[in-house]
């Protein structure tokens, strides 16, 4: 399947849909209910050993000059919080090498694809956490911190569409790298 910029704007959202659906799924059962205390502690402490060397490995990285003043959300620091409040230790780092850049960041496009996503999975996780009995103050500011950043899930897309030239299976190879990245974590697996 070849997918490079001749596809119009909402194509590129509906490919990246498309081409992650299963990595989204088998990272989504990696996370699993969340039901009670001990799998949402498991869950945040997952959740820092993929986000912090992802947002170290995009904070090497300089801003492309299309983005203006448009910036990936970053809620490292609000995870290093959650793990203090709920008495957890932070895991240990992990390596994360990312994908080539590729000529118009298609790689920082398909790791920010993943990652910005994360805003609307945040909202269902926000609610699973308020049952558990926990908020920003006490173990779930992350998911504050990512549910009220849809607008920059927006933003994402209208960079994405603005991108005059891009290879889309780069893209969503970089995706990919995220999500099973991200489902490494959760599984415990940081080879």
């Amino acid at each position: 399947m070849s997918c490079h910029a001749s596809l119009a704007s909402p194509s590129r959202r509906f490919f990246l849909r498309d081409a992650t659906a299963e990595d989204h799924r088998r990272l989504d059962e990696a996370v699993g209910p969340l039901a009670d205390r001990p799998s949402y502690d498991a869950y945040v402490q997952a959740l820092y050993g993929f986000r912090a060397p992802v947002e170290a490995w995009i904070g090497e990285r300089p801003a492309p000059s299309a983005w203006n003043d448009w910036r990936p959300t970053a809620i490292r620091h609000l995870l290093e919080n959650d793990l203090s409040a709920l008495g957890l230790a932070r895991p240990p780092a992990l390596d994360f090498a990312g994908p080539e850049a590729g000529p118009a960041g298609e790689g920082l496009l398909g790791i920010l694809y993943t990652l910005e996503g994360a805003s609307l999975g945040s909202q269902l996780i926000g609610r699973r956490a308020a049952g558990l009995g926990l908020g920003v103050a006490n173990g779930a500011a992350h998911l504050a911190g990512t549910a009220t950043a849809v607008g920059n899930w927006k933003g994402y897309f209208a960079l994405l569409d603005s991108a005059p030239a891009l290879d889309m299976e780069r893209v969503a190879d970089a995706a990919r790298t995220a999500f099973r990245f991200a489902r490494a974590a959760f599984e415990g697996k940081h080879a």
